[in-house]
Formats: structure tokens, C-alpha cells, sequence
């Protein structure tokens, strides 16, 4: 398991807003489209000579929480037609913090339901 212990819990409206601002609309998603994604799909960003995973640090400023030894995970396909989750979604009811164990069993159903239903 990864821990992350390097994400302060940021407390940036501007920082915040940079980024919701640029969001498209998907599906109840916010999608940030206009920066590249890393090789595994996610957004990474700059803050304070930091290099943060974007949705990490957004869940973390909008809960005003941070659980270093959790992951946060997304749960776009809950939301989205397609059931598919978004790695570049920064919606924030879109995000929430799991431990390792769960983060898989999520991904695993909702794997398993997409070829089932397709």
C-alpha cells in the first residue's frame, strides 16, 4: 500500500478554483482535460514546490480532512451512465477516502458489472 504521507490539507479557495473553474461537465463529473494526465490516468499538479495528486488534494480541501494512510478513490461510476470511473474527476461527492482492501472489492464489483451488463 502507498502511503502518503506528503499531502498537507490545503486550505486555497484560488488554488481550488483554478481548477474547478476549467472542469468540463460529464455526467456529473468534473473532468480536467485542459492538463495532462500522468502515465496511470491522473491528474498530478504543483502547489508550493509540492507535487500533489489533484483529486487527493481536492477531497482533502473540501473535507477538511486527510487520511494519509487511506486511498482516495473515486466513485463516478455510482453517478455516470457509462459506469466507468473518471481518474480525472475532481468532483468532490465524486470522491471518498478507502482503505486498500475496500478501494479493490469497489473496483473488482464494478468491473465484474460492466462486462455482465454489457
Amino acid at each position: 500500500m502507498v502511503i502518503y504521507k506528503d499531502y498537507p490539507i490545503i486550505k486555497d479557495d484560488e488554488f481550488l478554483n483554478k481548477y474547478f473553474d476549467k472542469c468540463i461537465s460529464d455526467n456529473g463529473c468534473k473532468l480536467v482535460e485542459h492538463i495532462k494526465k500522468n502515465k496511470d490516468g491522473y491528474i498530478r499538479v504543483g502547489y508550493k514546490h509540492q507535487n500533489l495528486m489533484l483529486h487527493r488534494t481536492v477531497l482533502s480541501m473540501t473535507s477538511g480532512e486527510d487520511h494519509p494512510d487511506l486511498r482516495c478513490s473515486h466513485k463516478c461510476g455510482l453517478y455516470r451512465t457509462d459506469k466507468k470511473d473518471m481518474r480525472n474527476c475532481i468532483e468532490p461527492t465524486h470522491l471518498k477516502w478507502q482503505n486498500n482492501s475496500d478501494d479493490n472489492k469497489d473496483k473488482f464489483e464494478k468491473w465484474n458489472t460492466s462486462i455482465t451488463t454489457n
